[in-house]
C-alpha cells in the first residue's frame, strides 16, 4: 500500500525561504491544523480500511486503525501552520 506522507519542501538561494512542513496531523492536507483535523480523525475513531468513515490520512501511527493515539497526535499539532 503505498501512502502520500504529503511533505512539502522548497529550496532556494535563500536560506530564508526554505520552507519544510511535515503535516503529522494536517488530516484535511490544508497546511494548518486545527478543529477541522481534530474533528475528522475523532469522527473516523475505531474505524479500519473498508470502514465507511475511515480516512487513511487519521491513521498516523499506519497501524490499520484510528485510535486513541492518532487523536492525540493530532490535537498535539494544533496550531500548527506553514
Amino acid at each position: 500500500m503505498k501512502k502520500d506522507l504529503g511533505c512539502f519542501l522548497t529550496i532556494s538561494n535563500s536560506s530564508s525561504s526554505d520552507d519544510l512542513w511535515d503535516p503529522n496531523g494536517d488530516i484535511n492536507e490544508d497546511r494548518k491544523i486545527d478543529m477541522k483535523d481534530i474533528s475528522r480523525v475523532a469522527a473516523g475513531f475505531q474505524t479500519r480500511p473498508g470502514d465507511t468513515k475511515w480516512t487513511a490520512n487519521g491513521d498516523l501511527d499506519e497501524n490499520g486503525v484510528i485510535n486513541m493515539k492518532d487523536i492525540s497526535t493530532t490535537a498535539k499539532e494544533f496550531g500548527k501552520t506553514t
